[in-house]
C-alpha cells in the first residue's frame, strides 16, 4: 500500500554539526551526475550528510526524496523488493522485479538514497545502472564504505570533521563533542579550560563523529581531562602523515572497544545478544531472545535504558506499542563479533527463531478474530526479523521449524499482501525438506494459496490436493484446491471440492481458514448456477460467524459475493452498498487483492445505475490495482469477462474518446485517491497527475 506520496525522509533525532561545505559540493555534483556515492570509514557521517542533501533537494522533486535503508538486508536478490516496499509499490507478480521497478519509476522525478550498500555493492551497482538508464527523472545518492563501480558514478569521500589546530577557534569536531556532552551533562560548555582537552580528544578520535559521540556520553562519569588521560593510553597519536581509512577504521574500532570495556559485564552481554536483531525490536522480543539466568528479565528495561544513555542503542517510540530499540550497523557488527567469541551465536539465533515462531503461531490463531488490523501493523514492523528467522531456518539441517514458521505465516503472506516473500521462502523450504510431515503439508497448501493469486492455478490445485492427503490439513487444503478451481474457471469442479472441504471442516471442527474459504467458494458457484437464495444462506452463515468473531477480512469476501448476487439481480444500488462496505475494510487491513476485486464490482454497479463516467473511471482505478498482480485480473475467466462487459457498455455510452478520458483519469490516480473516490469521495475533473503509488 502507498504509505507516502512525497518522500519518507526521517526527522533528525539530533542536529548535524558542520558539513556546510560538503553539502554544497555534493549539491553541485548532482547537477552533472545522477549517481553520487558517498564513501568513507564507518561512523564518519555518510548517512547524515546524504539526508541533509536529500532534504535540500526534495522540495524540487515532484515525487519526493526516499531513504532506502539497506543495513538489514542480507540477500542481494531482495534489493528491488525492499525499494518497491519502501516506495509503497505493492507488487505480487512473478515478473522480474527490476523491470517492474523501472516501469513504475519511468516518468517520475525523485531521489533515492541507497543507504549502507557496502555488503550489496554488485547488486546496487547493477540496479542503479538499469534504473538510471530507464528513468531519466531519477537521481541516486548511495552511501557505502566502498564505491559501487557503476558507470558514470561520482565517488565522493566524506572526510572526518575538522579538528582545530592548537590555539585556534574550535572546529566542527569540538563543537559536536560539546553539543553531545551538553545532552549528557546539562549546561556543559566548551570553556577555555576545557578546550585543549576536548581538542586533543577529538584529534585522537580522528574527527570521526560516531567515535566523538561515544566519547561524549562518558562525561556522565568522567571529566574531559580524565577522558583525555584514558584516551592517551588507548589511542596514541600518529606522528605526521596522512591518515588512511584503514587507520581511521582502527580508531573507530578502538573507540567502540573502549565504550564496550566501560559497560558493565551484563551490558556487554546484552549488547552481544541484541546483535541478532536485524532491525528494531521491542522489550518482549529482547526478553525472549536475550534473557536467562545471566540477564534476568526484571533488569532488562534498566539495561536497555542504560545502553540508550551510552549511545549504544537508539530508541524510538511507536504509537500505542511502547518503545522500540535498534543497534546501528557498526555497533551491531561489533556485538555480533563478541557473540561469536562468546560461543553463543547458535543459541541466541535459535532463541530468535523460537520467538518469531511463537509470534507466527499466535498470529495464525488470532488472525480470524477482532485484531486483524493490529496484527497487520505488528507483522509489518517485524518483517525484517521474520526474514532473518526464516534464513536461519533454511541453514538448519532439520527444516521442520522453517516449514512450521512459513506455514503459520499464511495470514502474513496472503492476508497482509506479502505473497512475493511468501512464495520465495515457501518454495525454498519445501524443496529443501521433501520428507512428509504435518508442517510440510501445511506449507504446501499455503504455497498453493499464494501461487493461486499469481496465476498458477493448475500447480496450486495439484499442491493443495497433495496436502489434503494429510488428515490434519484435509479441510483447508481441499478449500484451497476449490478456490484454485474457481479462479481457473472450472465452476463444477470448484463446487464439488468446496462441498467436500466443507464436510471435512465440519467433521474435523476446523475453525481456521477452511471455515470461511469453503463456504465462500461454494456460495459463489451456487450463485453462478442461478441459485441466489442458496448462496444467500451460505453467506448468511459465514457472515454470522465473522460477526461472532469480530473479524472483517473474511466477511468482506462475503460482502463481495453478496454484491455479485445483487448484480445478477440487476440491483446496482445494493451491489454498490456492499462494495463500498467491503472496500473500506479491505483497504483498512491492506488487502490489495481484495480491493482490486471490489473496485471491479463497484465499476459494474455504477454501470448498472447509469453512472457511466464513474464506471469508466473506476475501471481505470481497478487497472492500477490489478497491475500490482501483473494485470489482466490474474487470467481468472469470470473476472476478465465481467470487466470486459463493463468496458463495452461504458464505451458504447460514452463514446471512445469520453471512455478513454475517464478511464485514463482513474488509472492515473494514485491508489489512495482512487479508493477515496470509489468510497464516495471527490474524483478528478480532468486528467489526473501521476504520483508514486
Amino acid at each position: 500500500m502507498t504509505r507516502y506520496r512525497d518522500g519518507n525522509l526521517p526527522a533528525a533525532l539530533s542536529s548535524l554539526i558542520g558539513r556546510a561545505e560538503e553539502t554544497e559540493e555534493i549539491l553541485h555534483l548532482l547537477t552533472g551526475y545522477r549517481l553520487v556515492t558517498l564513501t568513507g570509514v564507518g561512523g564518519v557521517g555518510k548517512t547524515r550528510l546524504a539526508l541533509r542533501v536529500a532534504e535540500r533537494l526534495s522540495a524540487d522533486l515532484s515525487d519526493g526524496a526516499w531513504l532506502i535503508e539497506l543495513s538489514e538486508l542480507r540477500e542481494p536478490e531482495l534489493l528491488e523488493h525492499v525499494i518497491a516496499e519502501t516506495l509503497g509499490f505493492s507488487d505480487q507478480t512473478t515478473l522480474p522485479p527490476s523491470e517492474l521497478l523501472a516501469a513504475r519509476l519511468a516518468g517520475r522525478r525523485l531521489l533515492l538514497v541507497l543507504d549502507t550498500c557496502e555488503h550489496l555493492v554488485d547488486a546496487c551497482s547493477d540496479l542503479a545502472t538499469e534504473l538510471l538508464a530507464g528513468c531519466p527523472g531519477l537521481t541516486i545518492i548511495a552511501t557505502s564504505r566502498r564505491p559501487l563501480s557503476a558507470p558514470d558514478e561520482y565517488v565522493y569521500t566524506v572526510p572526518p570533521l575538522l579538528v582545530s589546530a592548537e590555539g585556534d577557534a574550535p572546529g566542527d569536531a569540538e563543537l559536536l563533542f560539546a553539543e553531545r556532552a551538553a545532552e549528557t551533562v546539562p549546561k556543559f560548555t566548551l570553556t577555555e579550560g576545557r578546550r585543549e582537552a576536548v581538542r586533543e580528544l577529538c584529534h585522537r578520535l580522528d574527527g570521526i563523529p560516531l567515535a566523538i559521540e561515544l566519547a561524549a556520553v562518558r562525561l556522565r562519569t568522567m571529566s574531559p581531562e580524565q577522558l583525555r588521560s584514558r584516551m592517551r593510553s588507548r589511542l596514541p597519536l600518529l606522528a605526521g602523515g596522512r591518515r588512511t581509512d584503514v587507520a581511521r577504521h582502527r580508531t573507530l574500532r578502538a573507540a567502540i572497544g573502549w565504550s564496550h570495556e566501560l559497560c558493565e559485564p551484563v551490558e556487554r552481554l546484552l549488547w552481544a545478544r541484541l546483535s541478532v536483531f536485524a532491525g528494531d525490536f521491542d522489550v518482549p522480543a529482547a526478553a525472549a531472545v536475550c534473557c536467562d539466568d545471566q540477564i534476568p528479565e526484571v533488569v532488562l528495561p534498566e539495561l536497555l535504558d542504560g545502553l540508550v544513555e551510552e549511545s549504544i542503542l537508539l530508541r524510538a517510540p511507536v504509537d500505542g506499542c511502547g518503545p522500540r530499540y535498534r543497534l546501528i550497523g557498526t555497533l551491531r557488527e561489533y556485538g555480533a563479533e563478541w557473540l561469536a567469541a562468546l560461543g553463543e551465536r547458535h543459541t541466541v539465533r535459535r532463541r530468535h527463531v523460537d520467538h518469531y515462531l511463537r509470534l507466527a503461531r499466535q498470529g495464525d490463531t488470532d488472525w480470524l478474530g477482532p485484531e486483524q488490523l493490529t496484527w497487520y501493523e505488528r507483522m509489518v514492523r517485524e518483517q525484517s526479523e521474520i526474514q532473518v528467522a526464516l534464513e536461519v531456518c533454511l541453514a538448519e539441517p532439520d527444516g521442520e521449524r522453517g516449514l512450521e514458521l512459513a506455514g503459520a505465516l499464511w495470514f502474513f503472506w496472503f492476508g497482509c499482501g506479502f505473497m512475493r516473500d511468501g512464495r520465495r521462502y515457501l518454495k525454498r523450504l519445501l524443496e529443501a525438506n521433501p520428507e512428509p510431515s504435518p508442517a510440510r503439508s501445511k506449507a504446501m497448501w499455503v504455497y498453493a494459496l499464494v501461487i493461486t493469486y499469481q496465476g498458477e492455478t493448475a500447480a496450486a490445485d495439484a499442491l493443495a490436493r497433495q496436502a489434503s492427503d494429510d488428515p490434519t490439513q484435509a479441510a483447508v487444503a481441499g478449500a484451497v484446491a476449490a478456490n484454485a478451481a474457481l479462479l481457473a474457471g472450472d465452476l463444477e469442479r470448484a463446487k464439488a471440492l468446496a462441498e467436500r472441504a466443507l464436510t471435512r471442516q465440519r467433521e474435523l471442527g476446523d475453525t481456521g481458514l477452511a471455515r470461511f474459504l469453503a463456504p465462500l467458494v461454494l456460495a459463489f458457484t451456487t450463485a453462478a448456477e442461478g441459485d441466489l437464495p442458496g448462496a444467500a444462506v451460505l453467506l448468511a452463515d459465514m457472515r454470522a460467524e465473522s460477526e461472532r468473531r469480530g473479524e472483517v477480512w473474511a466477511r468482506t469476501y462475503a460482502d463481495f459475493v453478496d454484491g455479485s448476487t445483487a448484480l445478477a439481480r440487476g440491483d446496482g444500488v445494493t451491489a454498490g452498498r456492499y462494495g463500498r462496505i467491503a472496500l473500506r475494510d479491505k483497504w483498512r487491513i491492506h488487502d490489495l487483492l481484495g480491493a482490486a476485486v471490489i473496485l471491479d464490482l463497484l465499476a459494474k454497479a455504477a454501470c448498472l445505475t447509469g453512472e457511466k463516467r464513474r464506471a469508466a473511471l473506476l475501471l481505470g482505478v481497478a487497472h492500477r490495482a490489478w497491475a500490482t498482480f501483473g494485470g489482466d485480473r490474474l487470467g481468472v475467466p469470470f473476472l476478465v469477462e465481467q470487466a470486459e462487459e463493463c468496458q463495452r457498455r461504458t464505451r458504447k455510452e460514452l463514446g471512445e474518446k469520453g471512455f478513454q478520458a475517464a478511464y485514463d483519469a482513474g488509472r492515473d490516480l494514485d491508489l489512495p485517491a482512487g479508493v477515496t473516490y470509489a468510497l464516495g469521495g471527490g474524483g478528478p475533473t480532468g486528467p489526473a497527475t501521476r504520483r508514486v503509488s
